[in-house]
């Protein structure tokens, strides 16, 4: 998670830096967290204060998901697939015998995915710098 810079007025030119949960708690730590650490307080965050939002590589088959837990498949030549990067709510998370997923919200409408809502597996993904934007208030 990186800090953001975010417009205060209606030209855009003053601009202001919002911390990240991840660079506050990397800040003032001795060591960088693990994958563990970051999940555990995204975690935390969305049970206390609501949703986050994550930015992830999205591939073709990304696009036709219906039910389940997206995994990327075939993960060979997954970086050469990329179409571009999409931004959603993250409002959960859960196991499955793959391992870790989180539960999101997209924007594509109820029409796609599970009325809208999606369960994806981050595993892969994570090696590609996804972006969880909890800020810090």
């Amino acid at each position: 998670m990186f800090p953001r810079r975010m417009s205060v007025d209606n030209a855009g030119k003053e601009r202001i830096e919002i911390p990240s949960i991840i660079k506050h708690f990397n800040d003032s730590s001795t060591s960088p967290l693990t994958l563990d650490q970051i999940r555990m307080i995204i975690k935390k965050e969305i049970f206390l204060k609501g949703p986050t939002t994550l930015a992830f590589p999205v591939t073709e088959e990304f696009l036709h998901y219906e039910s389940g837990v997206f995994h990327v498949y075939p993960e060979e030549s997954f970086e050469k697939r990329i179409i571009y990067w999409h931004v959603v709510r993250i409002i959960g998370w859960g196991e499955d015998k793959k391992g870790h997923f989180w539960t999101a919200i997209n924007s594509f409408g109820s029409q796609w995915g599970d009325n809208g809502v999606f369960h994806i597996d981050t595993s892969l993904l994570e090696k590609f710098g996804l972006e969880f934007e909890t800020g810090l208030l």
